[in-house]
């Protein structure tokens, strides 16, 4: 191999007759989709399957320590994930596992590719990590990708989606067929299940503690946040920013600009973000479009209730008004604003939020429904 292949020997044993599947992702760095996928690393029973990690660049990111001793890892050193395309395929044909799990748009697509020209025995898996028409809009080149996802994704054997609304974006946009799509849902990080119950919040606060996680990039709004902010700016609020991105100068500007150094921080990427969650009183989401956000999970698996536009994605499935938080008419700036300064947040039930969100979506749970689906999609494969 190329590209500066190195494999890792896991420290246990891979039986046989087991079914054999790589997850198959660019990187372990920062990302939803990569805490996903380390999840369900962890948790995939070893008795049924043998599992590779492949990873597209040299490893790096706070992920990759969490992924088990006892899993097989082949790294590559690539700068793009497009430059991967054939090195993959000849991994794949040398290998020939069962199933081929992939994630994130760019690396799904060139499976899709790869798909045509391998043995039919193998189960091509994507698992989607967004709203693909909305993200495209971001595209240079938006239109090529569009017309390569209606004409080369659909060779994928099958699509798990993250939420109802990604699949019938799939389904409605770029004609994929209903049969190969499921919906799945993320599950929250293996760390919530252990952290303490929140309790009811504090009521006596007079300060407003508020938090927002994600990159610091075009689809994340951070940039109409901050404009909320600055409605309120005689609110009594300070809001903490995790997360890196290539906007950072611009939004550091833009809230010296707003008058807001005194109740705006930025903080970076943060290697325990539940610290600042079990602090807040609130948590606020104005991305322009997503997948399923795991950082709503993650907020209300710490009890903490969500105020979010009702943007593109599957968020409106998360949240429950009036039980773990509200859903905004997208863009209306003011009437997010308002539901902040209503400090209703302060009067719903941290336990109940945070224990129906681990009933739900516990990492076991959602692992379970992974190799369900999986196994059960390749039995009818093969017979085709």
């Amino acid at each position: 191999m190329n590209a500066g292949w190195n494999e890792e020997t896991p420290t246990g044993s891979h039986g046989t007759g087991m079914t054999k599947i790589f997850f198959v992702i660019p990187d372990l760095n920062s990302g939803g989709a990569q805490r996903v996928f380390v999840s369900l690393l962890q948790e995939f029973d070893r008795n049924r399957f043998d599992t590779t990690l492949v990873l597209l660049v040299p490893r790096t990111g706070h992920y990759y320590e969490l992924v088990p001793k006892d899993i097989r890892v082949i790294q590559f050193a690539f700068k793009n994930t497009k430059n991967s395309l054939f090195t993959l395929y000849r991994l794949i044909r040398k290998e020939r596992p069962d199933i081929v799990l992939s994630t994130l748009s760019h690396l799904n697509l060139i499976m899709a590719f790869i798909r045509i020209f391998s043995s039919r025995r193998i189960l091509f898996v994507a698992r989607e990590a967004n709203t693909i028409s909305s993200s495209h809009k971001n595209e240079k080149l938006s239109w090529l990708f569009n017309a390569l996802y209606r004409t080369i994704y659909s060779k994928l054997d099958f699509i798990i989606c993250q939420s109802e609304y990604m699949k019938n974006d799939l389904i409605q946009h770029y004609a994929v067929d209903a049969k190969k799509t499921t919906v799945i849902y993320n599950p929250v990080t293996p760390l919530a299940e252990h952290l303490p119950n929140m309790g009811t919040q504090n009521l006596g606060a007079t300060t407003m503690q508020l938090l927002s996680i994600g990159r610091l990039e075009p689809q994340k709004g951070f940039d109409r946040l901050l404009k909320i902010m600055y409605l309120l700016k005689d609110f009594p609020f300070h809001l903490r920013i995790l997360g890196e991105g290539g906007l950072k100068d611009k939004l550091v500007k833009l809230r010296n600009e707003l008058g807001l150094g005194d109740k705006v921080e930025f903080l970076g990427i943060q290697p325990d973000p539940f610290k600042y969650l079990r602090e807040s009183h609130c948590f606020l989401l104005t991305s322009h479009y997503e997948g399923l956000p795991n950082v709503v999970l993650e907020a209300h698996a710490c009890g903490i209730p969500v105020i979010a536009f009702n943007s593109p994605g599957g968020t409106a499935e998360l949240i429950e008004s009036g039980f773990n938080g509200w859903l905004i008419p997208d863009d209306d700036l003011e009437a997010f604003a308002n539901k902040v300064r209503s400090r209703e947040y302060l009067q719903l039930d941290s336990t109940l939020i945070r224990e129906k969100t681990l009933m739900k979506y516990h990492p076991k749970k959602i692992t379970r429904e992974y190799e369900e689906v999986l196994l059960s999609t390749l039995q009818r494969h093969r017979i085709k």
